[in-house]
């Protein structure tokens, strides 16, 4: 004999498990909370974690978030975690995105005790990887440039433009959102310089696609350009890794904001100066090639 459920009492039951499951997480994610006594959340990109991109291992997939809050100890390791919002993501894809998070490393925190943070795994469409190769060219007596600039959503990062180049000037203007505005100078080494050129040599930049743009409206925009003698290469990050964008170009902004030491001019939030007033005068033409990039991508796109 067949036994029919009311389709009410199903749901309810299914409401029910899921209910129990997600507090179960909870109580075991505070449960660590009392072990680690970790301080709150505070207001700046230090309570976000590291970024973290998995991809998808099936064709044709839609690129998705997911939220979560952790627990992060003393060096810097994610102990706990529990979900928190999920944007278009694929259900299937929970564990791997659970387990990179946990994998995630931090900076250690200055206070030196545990702490309450938040991190976000993409999951993103397979790399779009370079299909021809070209050679990155010959520094030897040439002049050599490396530029990064940062223009539209400033968060975590703010807007921003830096350069360094090989006889070891840095030069780096804040256009927003952070602690010094205006034109600023420091030194960097030979050697510390050659370091960062080599990354770019071995990341194979020159063969890279030169804009990598989502239809994400509010992306931030970040450029990257370097100059060898006469010879220019310029990649564009709009959401780039919503369409397949090498993790490597994340390297390599990381790479030139650490080389330039940029944080000593950025600051946290409370620490911006404020630009209500006029505009500083930076550099710009990155910021504007990319816009017309971007406009021309969303047009072919139909937006």
């Amino acid at each position: 004999m067949r036994i029919r459920l009311p389709i009410g009492l199903f749901i309810a039951g299914t409401v029910t498990i899921a209910t129990l499951v997600f507090a179960g997480e909870r109580i075991a994610f505070e449960a660590q909370a009392l072990l680690l006594r970790p301080t709150d959340h505070v207001n700046d990109a230090s309570s976000w974690g590291p970024e973290v991109t998995i991809y998808c291992d099936k064709p044709g997939c839609e690129p998705g978030m997911i939220y979560y809050e952790v627990i992060v100890d003393a060096a810097g390791r994610p102990r706990a975690l529990v979900n928190g919002l999920e944007f278009r993501f694929d259900p299937s894809a929970r564990g791997r995105a659970a387990r990179a998070a946990l994998a995630a490393r931090w900076p250690a925190p200055e206070s030196g005790r545990p702490f309450r943070g938040y991190q976000v795994v993409l999951n993103a469409p397979p790399e779009r990887l370079p299909t021809r190769h070209v050679p990155f060219p010959d520094t030897e007596g040439q002049a050599v440039s490396i530029t990064l600039e940062r223009a539209g959503n400033y968060d975590p990062y703010g807007i921003y433009s830096v350069t360094l180049d090989n006889d070891g000037e840095v030069d780096f203007c804040g256009m927003g959102h952070v602690k010094a505005l205006g034109p600023h100078q420091a030194r960097i080494s030979r050697a510390a310089f050659e370091a960062l050129v080599q990354k770019f040599r071995e990341a194979d930049f020159f063969s890279l696609d030169e804009h990598y743009v989502s239809n994400i409206a509010e992306s931030e925009d970040i450029h990257l350009r370097v100059r060898i003698g006469d010879r220019e290469k310029m990649v564009m990050d709009s959401a780039g890794r919503q369409v397949g964008m090498p993790g490597v170009i994340r390297s390599l902004q990381k790479a030139v904001d650490e080389a330039a030491g940029t944080s000593r001019w950025l600051g946290s939030p409370d620490e911006w100066a404020s630009d209500g007033g006029d505009v500083p005068q930076c550099p710009t033409d990155l910021s504007e090639a990319g816009r017309r990039a971007v406009v021309a991508s969303r047009r072919a796109a139909g937006d």
